[in-house]
């Protein structure tokens, strides 16, 4: 047989196989395909190998010969194992080898997977093969479009519009199959895969078309994180394959054939993604281009070195598969944290409580595994025990530190409040108010006046961001805030307009944005041919003129309000329910008061604090023991209150709802009637029931910790249980109708098992009889962050966008609701304007592998110590350095508020797998070693990242900490970064108590000989 009918063979076979639902038939076809495999030469069984592999078919087959399974874990070891033991004649061996080789996209920064990670790779890879296809065919469809025209309509012709695509569909006849396939594949994505037309005249623009520009652009900004190396790991293995054939040929075949044109046009092996079919050029060589991808040729790169072709060493250098913690299970029971002997007996240190490890769960990528567990709830604060109160940046301390309503600048007041439309230097926007032909001497003397009137100005070079008010002299006439652009060789006018949009906004400009910009800089310019722009010619881009900011009119200072009829009723019903415990009285009124103050800070009108204290009313008011009885109402009705009144003290407990208590807070801190409606709507009627009519059943009764007669700091209070349960639920209903028929999973509360470890929570299917228990994961990934934003939708009302932060090599999700940043300057520009909008608090995903949240979790110590979360953004403070307060669901021990920000840089380090974040760490070591200011928290950071990545050993790590000590006590000896020494010293004893009992002994010991 030849060689393609020997691989079309086994593939008939493998689809065969993969198709029938009789499983016994299914394993007949399988071992009938391996005894084929075995009659093959070597370079043909690798032939076929990578045939299937280019076909994305490999996936499926490992999970169907069960390599794979939904029950069972198996590390990147098991399957190279499998690989080899199987050998070259196994269609099961080919599969192990497979995942083997992409276990790091599979598997993330975890050490295992399973069937469901292998399934979520599948569906990547099925686009990868079918954006590769059409990005094959697109010459050879572009002639065929061309057929019959003007040579001057040919010319003109450079994509594929949706009239194309369906003529060209008309005719299948004309058409290969691959080439049919790829019409098919763009007709159904079009509108994602479209582009403009390019600047061809400022305002001449045709239908939307599809291009090889445009496919390229799909694979970055239209589908999920990930894509773009799978659809590399296809060119690569499609690449393989080819060369491969010419080896098995040889061998297997007396007088070679025609080599297999893959694209069905006559180019071969090449990949064109140009849209003149004439323009045929080779791929470029492997580590040509940045990440495979150049946006000015718009193709594709064959392979990249970190993909599927690493060997072990590469491996070790960017070890992205691994997880956070390698240390035996007798190694982690050995470790309590602050036990720098080994004994056990110390207890921790600051406050914490001891914490078990908990087991990593299905999907390293979910965020809600809390992953600790209290040993003693007796360890915490309870909430009347409270005295620190959440303070955002710039947050008076106490009411007479508000900036009194109505103050305005005395009259002669030389200076006057502008709010900047467009970003610019001081020194640039003084020179444009006065005009580019004011003199020097003009422009530095208005730059003076402007920094001394504004504490936040440094200097000429500070640079004010859009949105930012500034003080100016009050008889400077307001210009727009111009650019002047210097064209660069191969610029044109689309891409400089686009550019500067995006820079001005930190988001991607729409198509009709983009040609507004184009227009105004021509007219700006009076560029006669938009087409014609020379390298070195000076463009000026239109700004936007500053608005000035009135100041509000003086009024006297109001009288003290009348008390609302909502809260008269809420004071009389609450007095009558805890008249005989004056104490729990007294607390409830302090609550009312703590928020109504939160009015002016968060923006939350008279109507949202009286809706809040009807449905508290509404509480207290309900009879009987049906659902819960009258003391559980009390208890909830206590904590709405204190919850309304203090959000960021809302918790997650010892549960995997991390996500919807991000919701939860967020409610309670813009919406909070919305927020109590929920929990009492669930603790009378045991339902709940949306803004958009969904509804969901609750069991309203506490469990677990929500039993307990006091909240303790860090616990889930019964308020909360209700609100996440539901909210969980919610989330599901969305998942649920994604499927057809609907899915009938389900998110329970349940006591927890004494011996068991978790919250009690289960995730139940109820497709079957009886139910299945599918795991305690609430299932948001960071595929599907968007539904919390759709949650607080239905809960509240109010639809948002952007209102998630994610970086882009850790978040998939391409929805509205996300926003992913790929730079610090972006996240910096996305605060920025975050604050600006009022649109704080912002959910964001964090890796707790990471800093500060490995330190938050207890230091190693904790299960949380690696894998996905989210916490809230609450404030911003630009910088240099910036910084955020953060609400964290651990408890207010582990949350950053002003006395403890984080900086954007540690941030966005967070934001990042840690395979991702190594790289930055090491460059912040370099730099502060080479600017003479060694920062040794980081080292000893980067060393405990590095042993987690497994590019260092533990023998290794344990010997980088000896060197590191030693160098920090030169370092400090000699006087140099003394005001980082305390951070410093906290880490090491972190990294110290984190370690098995042998080496933490051993490092005790040299550090106390340091001295240090």
């Amino acid at each position: 047989m030849t060689l393609e009918s020997n691989a079309s063979k086994v593939e008939h076979g493998v689809a065969s196989a993969l198709e029938t639902s009789d499983e016994a038939a299914s394993q007949k076809i399988i071992t009938e395909v391996n005894q084929d495999l075995s009659k093959m030469t070597a370079p043909e069984k690798s032939y076929v190998e990578n045939d299937l592999q280019a076909k994305g078919v490999l996936p499926d087959l490992a999970i169907k010969t069960g390599v794979v399974t939904e029950d069972e874990y198996v590390t990147r070891e098991d399957l190279t194992k499998l690989g080899e033991s199987e050998g070259p004649d196994s269609l099961k061996g080919m599969a192990a080898r497979y995942l083997a080789e992409n276990f790091e996209t599979i598997a993330g920064n975890r050490q295992d997977i399973d069937a469901n990670d292998v399934e979520g790779f599948d569906v990547r890879i099925d686009l990868a093969v079918k954006t590769a296809q059409a990005m094959r065919e697109m010459p050879g469809l572009m002639t065929l479009t061309k057929a019959g025209m003007s040579d001057a309509d040919a010319a003109a012709k450079d994509g594929l519009e949706a009239k194309d695509i369906e003529n060209l569909l008309a005719k299948p006849e004309s058409l290969s199959e691959d080439q049919k396939k790829a019409l098919e594949f763009m007709q159904s994505h079009f509108d994602l895969m479209k582009t403009p037309r390019g600047i061809w005249r400022a305002t001449d623009w045709t239908t939307p078309r599809i291009t090889g520009e445009s496919l390229d652009d799909f694979v970055d900004t239209s589908v999920p994180l990930g894509f773009r190396k799978q659809l590399q790991i296809v060119q690569k293995d499609y690449g393989e394959s080819q060369g491969l054939k010419a080896e098995a040929e040889k061998a297997s075949v007396p007088v070679p054939e025609p080599e297999r044109d893959p694209a069905g046009d006559g180019t071969e092996n090449k990949i064109i993604t140009g849209d003149d079919a004439s323009a045929v050029e080779p791929e470029p060589e492997e580590g040509a281009r940045d990440a495979g991808h150049d946006q000015s040729q718009g193709q594709l790169a064959p392979g990249d070195p970190q993909d599927s072709g690493q060997t072990d060493e590469d491996r070790a250098k960017n070890p992205n598969e691994l997880g956070p913690d390698r240390r035996t299970e007798e190694e982690r029971s050995q470790t309590v944290p602050g036990d720098t002997t080994g004994n056990g007996n110390e207890l921790p240190s600051q406050g914490k409580i001891v914490r078990d490890i908990m087991p990593r769960d299905a999907d390293p990528d979910e965020f809600g595994p809390d992953r600790r567990e209290p040993q003693d709830e007796s360890a915490f604060q309870t909430l009347s025990d409270r005295t620190k109160r959440f303070r955002n940046f710039g947050e008076p301390e106490s009411p007479g530190d508000k900036p009194q309503e109505g103050e305005q600048p005395p009259e002669q007041d030389p200076f006057k409040t502008i709010k900047l439309k467009e970003g610019a230097t001081v020194q640039d926007f003084a020179r444009s108010q006065l005009g580019q032909e004011a003199s020097d001497d003009d422009v530095r003397a208005l730059t003076e006046k402007i920094v001394g009137a504004n504490d936040s100005l440094d200097g000429a070079q500070a640079r004010i961001e859009a949105g930012a008010e500034i003080r100016v002299p009050r008889e400077l006439e307001l210009r727009a805030v111009d650019k002047v652009y210097e064209v660069k060789p191969g610029d044109n006018l689309w891409n400089i307009s686009k550019s500067h949009l995006q820079e001005k906004s930190g988001t991607r400009p729409s198509n009709q944005e983009v040609l507004d910009m184009v227009n105004k800089i021509v007219e700006r310019n009076s560029i006669p041919n938009p087409d014609l722009i020379y390298p070195d010619q000076k463009l000026i881009i239109p700004g936007e003129v500053p608005e000035e900011v009135e100041p509000p009119e003086e009024e006297a200072p109001p009288a003290d309000p009348e008390e609302s009829d909502a809260k008269k009723k809420l004071l009389e019903e609450a007095e009558e329910k805890f008249g005989d415990e004056p104490e729990k009285f007294e607390d409830f009124k302090k609550d009312m008061e703590t928020f109504e103050a939160r009015k002016e800070r968060d923006g939350i009108t008279d109507g949202d604090i009286d809706n809040t204290y009807k449905e508290v009313t509404r509480l207290l008011e309900a009879e009987g023991d049906t659902p819960i009885n009258q003391e559980q109402r009390e208890k909830l009705a206590q904590q709405i209150m204190f919850q309304a009144a203090n959000p960021n003290q809302i918790d997650q407990g010892t549960n995997n709802t991390c996500n919807m208590n991000t919701v939860e807070v967020k409610t309670y801190t813009k919406q909070p009637a919305a927020a109590a409606k929920l929990v009492v709507d669930v603790a009378t009627t045991g339902k709940y029931t949306t803004t958009d009519g969904v509804t969901v059943e609750v069991d309203p009764t506490p469990h677990g910790q929500s039993k307990n007669p006091v909240k303790f700091d860090g616990a889930r209070s019964h308020a909360s249980e209700i609100f996440q349960v539901a909210g969980v639920n919610l989330h599901l209903n969305i998942e649920n109708n994604k499927t057809t028929p609907p899915g009938q999973l389900r998110y329970e509360q349940h006591d927890p098992v004494p011996g068991v470890r978790g919250g009690g929570e289960k995730l139940m299917d109820y497709s079957t009889t009886p139910p299945t228990e599918k795991g305690t994961s609430p299932g948001v990934n960071v595929g599907n962050l968007s539904n919390l934003r759709d949650v607080y939708k239905q809960i509240t009302g109010v639809e948002e966008r952007e209102n998630i932060l994610g970086h882009e090599n850790f978040v998939t999700d391409t929805s509205d609701a996300v926003k992913r940043v790929s730079s610090e300057e972006e996240l910096t520009a996305y605060l920025t304007q975050a604050k600006a909008d009022g649109k704080f608090p912002v959910t964001v995903a964090v890796e707790t592998t990471n800093e500060p949240f490995w330190s938050d979790s207890g230091g190693g110590a904790a299960g949380g110590s690696g894998g996905g979360h989210v916490v809230n953004i609450t404030d911003f403070e630009p910088g240099p350095p910036g910084k955020v307060a953060i609400d964290n669901s651990w408890g207010t021990d582990d949350d950053h508020d002003a006395t403890d920000p984080v900086s954007v840089h540690d941030l966005y380090i967070a934001m990042q797998r840690p395979r991702d974040s190594v790289d930055i760490i090491r460059e912040d070591v370099r730099a502060s070693r080479e600017g003479g200011s060694p920062d040794h928290w980081r080292e000893f950071e980067l060393h405990r990242v590095e042993r987690n990545l497994r590019v260092t050993t533990d023998e290794q790590y344990a010997e980088k900490l000896k060197e590191t000590m030693a160098t920090a006590k030169g370092d400090w000896d000699a006087g140099k970064s003394l005001e980082g020494k305390d951070r410093a010293l906290e880490k090491l004893g972190e990294l110290i108590r984190s370690l098995p009992a042998a080496q933490r002994t051993e490092l005790t010991e040299y550090r106390a000989s340091l001295g240090i």
